[in-house]
């Protein structure tokens, strides 16, 4: 198992995130969002992507755009978070992953 970091673009600004990529190649992958209650580099978030990627997934982990991690939220909601979601879709398919699942 590797991680990866990598970045992907969301209405032009980059959004940083984790790639965690199994030692089996497969084309299923799961998108880990945190939601408002929770941080996407936090460690219970590593610890989920690192099991799901044991059982063979790739697991994507990234924070949304407004969120800094420290319980701060600037100018985050539903209607900005989606196009940040399909983004996150968009560059797993780049990378030929042609299931890809919605852990939030």
């Amino acid at each position: 198992m590797k991680k990866e970091k990598i970045k992907f673009h969301s209405k032009r600004k980059k959004i940083f995130g984790i790639l965690h990529i199994p030692d089996k190649g497969n084309s299923r992958a799961i998108i880990m969002v945190h939601g408002f209650g929770g941080f996407a580099f936090d460690k219970p978030f590593e610890d989920v992507a690192e099991n799901l990627c044991r059982n063979d997934f790739k697991v994507l982990r990234f924070a949304f755009r407004g969120y800094d991690g420290n319980g701060s939220l600037k100018d985050i909601t539903i209607s900005e978070e989606m196009p940040t979601l399909k983004a996150a879709i968009d560059f797993l398919e780049k990378r030929n992953i042609s299931k890809i699942g919605l852990l939030t």
